[in-house]
């Protein structure tokens, strides 16, 4: 029997909420230390699912925006127009 929907992406808006309490790990292998400062952070999940089951995930959010609230931005860049 076929599924009557047997291919769907479904996008799904919401936010992200914390405390950074521990290391951020940077790209290059180093790491910033915590902040302690709380976040809300806007993000996206973006699923395909196929015959009911989620075949694949994607997790997108702002990370200029965590970068912000967790003040490791130069005030020029968290701050347009200063």
């Amino acid at each position: 029997m076929r599924s009557p929907l047997p291919r769907i992406k479904a996008r799904l808006p919401g936010s992200v909420t914390g405390t950074n309490t521990g290391p951020l790990p940077l790209p290059s292998g180093e790491s910033l230390p915590a902040t302690g400062k709380s976040i809300r952070v806007r993000s996206c999940d973006v699923a395909h699912v196929e015959a009911g089951l989620i075949k694949q995930h994607a997790f997108y959010f702002d990370q200029m925006e965590l970068m912000a609230q967790l003040g490791l931005l130069p005030e020029s860049v968290s701050k347009p127009g200063a």
